[in-house]
């Protein structure tokens, strides 16, 4: 009996068609994309952060013209690094172990932010808002980020912040402080 039960399921999920192909309305994040007149070839589309904060480029993204899936090739990009450094600005010690500054940005897109530190085996935590302009009375919280030299253990630093590709004129920085606690003792 158990295996006529077992046939008869095998025989009706044989028999059930396979799902419908998705529809762009079945699907939960769309975003328009305006193709430029001329060849179809030659259109080009930039996608933005907020687009891939819900798809993976490789594997979710889909287009389609009059409901139908047109195919696609994906191009990475990245910012080109160069050597124009920030300037520092307003730089103030809030306590021996705190430390707020601005930090004037080149006139590019950016992402990340390298800080020379004149310090050594330490943790410290970096506050970031970004400013439209010094006196920005709304700065927009970019996050907290981990900065850390643990040198004295032979482990590596990392006084880098990595930022969503960011425009702000001016960013702001509440550099904490903490001696690491190897350090510490041992002293």
């Amino acid at each position: 009996m158990r295996s006529l039960a077992a046939l008869l399921l095998l025989g009706l999920l044989a028999s059930t068609d396979a799902p419908p192909p998705p529809t762009p309305a079945s699907f939960r994040y769309q975003r328009a994309i305006t193709i430029p007149p001329g060849p179809p070839a030659d259109a080009c589309a930039v996608l933005d952060a907020q687009v891939f904060a819900h798809a993976n480029p490789l594997e979710d993204l889909r287009i389609y013209s009059a409901n139908q899936e047109v195919p696609y090739a994906v191009t990475f990009s990245g910012t080109a690094p160069t050597g124009d450094p920030a300037g520092i600005l307003n730089l103030g010690l809030k306590s021996p172990r705190a430390l707020s500054f601005d930090l004037q940005m080149p006139d590019r897109p950016y992402s990340a932010v390298a800080l020379t530190l004149n310090a050594h085996d330490f943790l410290a935590s970096a506050h970031v808002t970004g400013l439209k302009s010094l006196t920005d009375k709304n700065p927009t919280y970019l996050g907290t980020f981990t900065l850390f030299d643990l040198t004295a253990q032979r482990l590596g630093h990392s006084s880098s912040i990595q930022l969503a590709e960011s425009t702000f004129p001016y960013l702001h920085l509440d550099l904490t402080l903490t001696p690491h606690p190897a350090t510490t003792r041992s002293q």
